[in-house]
C-alpha cells in the first residue's frame, strides 16, 4: 500500500481507548471514519481511502493465515446474520 502521509496525530485514537479490546478500538475507529466521510463530503474520499487501506491490510494478513475447520461455520453465521438483518451483518 502506498503511504498517505499520515501523522502521529492520525493515530491519537489508539491511546484514547485503552480499556477496550483491539476489535472494539478498530470498530470505533472505522465507524468514526464513516461518520467523518458523511459529515465532510469534500474530504469523504480521504476517509474512505483509510477504510480501504484497513480492508486491504486485513485481506493481506488473512490470506497468509492457516485455514481452520471452524471457518465454514463463521461464513454460515455471517450469511445468516446478513439474511436476518443483524446489526453486525447489516
Amino acid at each position: 500500500m502506498e503511504d498517505d502521509n499520515t501523522t502521529n496525530e492520525d493515530f491519537q485514537w489508539l491511546d484514547e481507548e485503552l480499556d477496550l479490546t483491539a476489535n472494539e478500538v478498530l470498530k470505533n475507529h472505522i465507524n468514526s471514519l464513516v461518520q467523518d466521510s458523511h459529515r465532510d463530503p469534500e474530504s469523504g474520499a480521504h476517509y474512505k481511502k483509510q477504510i480501504y487501506q484497513i480492508k486491504c491490510f486485513i485481506d493481506d494478513i488473512y490470506a497468509i493465515l492457516p485455514k481452520y475447520k471452524e471457518e465454514e461455520q463463521w461464513e454460515k453465521e455471517r450469511v445468516f446474520d446478513k439474511l436476518k438483518g443483524d446489526k453486525n451483518g447489516k
